[in-house]
């Protein structure tokens, strides 16, 4: 007679029996996708020596208002102080969905449109970064017109305005403050000319559209400053408005209610639209009681269309400030040196404004240029490259790889072994 235990012994042999066919399998799954991350990792220039052999991918534009194309292309070059920067996050800004379907800066084409990323330094001729260094960079895509420093792409050349990311700081965040931090400081401290630290008295700025990226940002950087800051937002925007530090917070409609703060040190107009223009020139008309109202307007976009009767004596200055610039020498240093404003900010933790996120990379950027163009309120970061989901699986299955190698190298005991009569 076989005793309990022989039968146990028995049941168990053929239950382990059973499965060892299915994790055979499981270990040639596990061991072809090591193999997959091992050929990525070979790939990737983590120690990049750039030579004619080695290849990049970029998002451009073929010609003047096409849709963008997705091809292989060389790694740009990078000269002496700069950095190439592999880019993990891009973010899209109007004026980039704006050049691209209507094409109002010229450039050369093919182009590759973008002018900030977040990335990993491969490459660096800059004394201040190493390989390996995370950060972000604002590139003077469209004040050079060099396809190197566009950041539709897989690689990117980076200048000296280029900042090390704290730890706690993701590649979709650095990715909005890459362009749009230094947008909104330039805008309120160039552009309108704001003293850096509010005079005693100051009168307040106006915000026009708060609750936008770059609205959000120069919220922060003029109170930080010193400023009271009048804005304007949608009802259902007016809370995370008010988290970021404004009071004064209005529909675009308020104009007398917006006018009664005034008169203004500054006017920027985040949406640069139309019916912002009109609605800032009545905000004007409330506050100076004439029609003919006389002011500037610093607007973040071109206006595309002439507004019936506007005055001449309002004045609407389209801002674009490139860093690079020799007249902006002192600015540069102020802003982006090691240890100065811009990397004391982001140490501070200033608040993110929101954006969109797009995952799925180069292949993404022509549908999300289309949605911005055509109205889509935030700004957009694409991130997530294609390489994301072979790194996943290999995470996801390296535990089953070493258990399953385990049980591969001890098959099942014998039947006689297993089973005594």
């Amino acid at each position: 007679m076989r005793n309990p235990s022989s039968r146990a012994a028995h049941s168990d042999k053929k239950h382990h029996d059973s499965l060892y066919p299915f994790r055979k399998i499981l270990v040639v799954i596990c061991t072809l996708s090591v193999l997959a991350y091992a050929l990525y990792y070979k790939s990737t220039p983590s120690n990049l020596n750039t030579n004619a052999s080695d290849m990049s991918e970029a998002a451009y534009v073929p010609e003047a208002k096409a849709p963008l194309v997705v091809e292989k292309t060389e790694i740009p070059t990078f000269e002496d102080n700069e950095v190439l920067i592999k880019n993990e996050a891009i973010p899209l800004q109007p004026i980039d969905a704006k050049q691209a379907r209507i094409g109002f800066i010229p450039l050369k084409y093919p182009a590759v449109l973008g002018s900030g990323v977040a990335g990993t330094v491969v490459g660096s001729k800059n004394p201040n970064f190493s390989k390996g260094d995370r950060v972000l960079s604002n590139t003077p895509t469209y004040g050079t017109g060099d396809n190197k420093y566009g950041a539709f792409q897989k690689y990117t050349v980076g200048t000296d305005l280029t900042l090390r990311l704290p730890d706690g700081v993701t590649f979709e965040k650095a990715a909005s403050l890459a362009v749009n931090v230094p947008v909104a400081y330039s805008s309120l401290f160039v552009g309108l000319d704001l003293p850096k630290t509010a005079p005693s008295g100051s009168a307040p700025v106006l915000i026009w559209g708060g609750s936008t990226s770059v609205g959000g940002y120069a919220i922060q950087l003029a109170i930080k400053a010193g400023y009271t800051v009048v804005t304007t937002a949608s009802v259902h925007n007016h809370a995370y408005v008010k988290s970021l530090g404004a009071q004064n917070i209005y529909t675009y409609d308020q104009a007398k209610e917006i006018a009664s703060h005034g008169p203004f040190a500054g006017i920027l107009d985040n949406a640069g639209t139309g019916a912002s223009h009109t609605a800032i020139w009545r905000v004007l008309q409330e506050l100076q009681g004439k029609k003919d109202v006389e002011d500037t307007i610093l607007s973040l976009l071109p206006s595309m269309a002439p507004i019936e009767g506007w005055p001449a004596s309002l004045v609407i200055k389209f801002f674009s400030y490139n860093f690079s610039e020799e007249p902006a020498k002192e600015e540069k240093q102020y802003f982006w040196a090691p240890g100065g404003y811009y990397s004391k900010i982001v140490a501070e933790g200033i608040v993110e404004t929101p954006v969109e996120i797009r995952s799925g990379g180069l292949q993404e950027v022509e549908k999300a240029v289309e949605d911005l163009f055509h109205g889509t309120r935030k700004w957009l970061v694409v991130d997530h490259w294609t390489f994301l989901l072979p790194i996943s699986f290999f995470l996801f299955t390296l535990p089953l790889f070493w258990s399953g190698l385990a049980y591969f190298a001890n098959p099942p005991a014998s039947a006689s072994a297993a089973v005594t009569e």
